[in-house]
């Protein structure tokens, strides 16, 4: 039985592309390019996944309350985060900080996450 997609994003100027999937739960990565890939194996389902602008990292969501960075080159996780919402989609900025759309409330706050301390800040829309 194959693995459920749960999200995927292709970075056009790296050639790499990020599948999210449930069952199991693991991040692959491909690398159109080369023809490499890896897989991250997770202990929780990943349900939003984007890469930094520059291709180098990527912020991963999941289906609880959680969001980790990965490192690209080396396809690991780096650091991990419990935030007070579940992701529905999550975009990394090039300053440093994240932002998340959580699963509810979709249209009154959004939420920023600094990735080098976990501060986190809700913004109501």
């Amino acid at each position: 039985m194959g693995s459920i997609l749960t999200d995927a994003e292709y970075l056009h100027i790296s050639g790499i592309l990020a599948v999210c999937t449930k069952s199991p739960d693991q991040v692959l990565l491909f690398d159109m390019k080369t023809g490499a890939s890896d897989t991250i194996p997770l202990d929780r389902t990943p349900s939003c996944i984007s890469f930094s602008e520059d291709g180098t990292k990527a912020v991963l969501g999941y289906t609880v309350a959680e969001v980790s960075c990965i490192n690209v080159s080396t396809a690991e996780i780096t650091s991990g985060f419990t935030i007070d919402c579940v992701p529905s989609d999550i975009v990394p900025g090039d300053n440093g900080w994240c932002y998340i759309t959580p699963d509810t409330d979709q249209r009154e706050t959004l939420r920023n996450l600094n990735l080098s301390n976990g501060q986190l800040i809700t913004c109501f829309t």
